[in-house]
């Protein structure tokens, strides 16, 4: 059975996931600390089961649990908490256990039970796996498999085909774009071979998608199969102010953009889309690396804004970044290696040297030669 675990307690998904795998016969799909990211990510894992905490700060159990059988009817809940007085409301939510912390293997072995009977009760069958994930970010995949296409041009048109997914794409608009120095008769010709060389790759993946053709073009139904760009642009939307209690969430959004859209093709048609996922992932990583700044956690900040420089090598800010963290750590050679490589740079790109306020604040600290 296809089973969650929410608790913003790191430590106790530990205990239960060790509890759970000694019992065996399920399979955990997702751990989850935040509420918010437990109910993206069981709409795409869609479990069978979840075990939730009660007591979580900003949404509780409770109202998460609703809010997960709204989206998936036939979810079975258990409640896993250290507190016995919320039984009754637990339970108007049909859970299907409220077992109290710490979880022993007997207790979680009888709840394991009853799920399962419950399950063949209603004569509904687990949850199929999900469909995988076609991965956009650096290089196009599905799941963990990139394809192995024919031709460029057949990767191109299924790439296309994704990035205006569940659209329907005109003929003469896909030649414009794939083959627009081709004259007419030959072009069309090129575009039904492509075609038939998509069709044939996403015939090894059965059941996931359709290519589907009308009089006038074509459409890519994904059958609901998400995409990792779709996915982490919500989730940013979602997630709350960047805190305390936030502040791992929003590392992981910052881990989860793992390069550039499509980035390893050199796709114009493309660069739009690219750019903007890079901004919007940019400026959402120099907030991270201010809030890790001011909250003292410099080597995180300092990871953060190296990671800033390696796909943005022009970001004078992430330099001054750096060459504060640095200072507030005590190395004042990093400080001055990075000063010189920011004035190298800005000298060599742009013919001008670093902004008045990072010369004024590297010439107090009196670093120079």
């Amino acid at each position: 059975m296809r089973t969650m675990l929410v608790d913003d307690e790191p430590l106790a998904l530990v205990h239960l996931r060790r509890q759970l795998t000694t019992i065996g016969g399920v399979e955990i799909v997702a751990e989850c600390t935040d509420v918010r990211e437990a109910i993206s990510t069981a709409e795409i894992e869609k479990p069978d089961v979840v075990f939730i905490d009660i007591m979580m700060p900003e949404i509780d159990g409770l109202e998460a649990a609703q809010r997960l059988l709204d989206r998936l009817p036939h979810l079975q809940v258990v409640f896993v908490t250290a507190h016995d007085d919320f039984a009754v409301q637990a339970f108007e939510l049909n859970a299907i256990d409220y077992v109290l912390k710490p979880a022993e293997t007997d207790r979680l072995r009888k709840t394991l039970g009853r799920i399962a009977r419950n399950l063949a009760a209603t004569g509904i069958p687990p949850v199929e796996a999900p469909q995988p994930t076609i991965r956009c970010f650096g290089r196009l995949q599905v799941g963990d498999v990139a394809p192995t296409w024919r031709t460029a041009k057949a990767r191109e048109l299924f790439a296309f085909f994704v990035h205006r997914r569940n659209e329907i794409v005109r003929k003469d608009y896909l030649i414009e774009v794939l083959w627009p120095d081709y004259e007419y008769k030959k072009a069309y010709t090129m575009l039904y071979t492509t075609i038939y060389h998509v069709r044939k790759t996403l015939s090894g993946i059965p059941g996931v998608f359709a290519l589907d053709s009308t009089d006038s073009g074509y459409t890519l139904d994904l059958k609901d199969a998400p995409v990792d760009v779709e996915l982490w642009e919500r989730m940013l939307e979602q997630a709350p102010p960047i805190s305390l209690e936030s502040v791992d969430q929003h590392m992981e959004l910052f881990r989860l953009y793992r390069g550039d859209y499509l980035a390893e093709y050199d796709y114009i048609w493309a660069e739009a889309e690219r750019e903007r996922l890079r901004i919007l992932w940019y400026q959402h990583a120099l907030k991270l690396s201010a809030f890790l700044s001011i909250t003292d956690r410099y080597e995180q900040a300092v990871d953060v804004n190296s990671r800033i420089l390696a796909w943005f090598p022009f970001s004078e800010e992430a330099y001054w970044q750096l060459m504060k963290l640095y200072d507030a750590l005590g190395d004042r050679a990093a400080v001055k290696r990075y000063y010189e490589h920011l004035s190298q740079m800005l000298e060599s790109e742009f013919g001008t040297p670093p902004s008045d306020d990072i010369r004024a604040w590297y010439e107090e600290l009196d670093i120079a030669d």
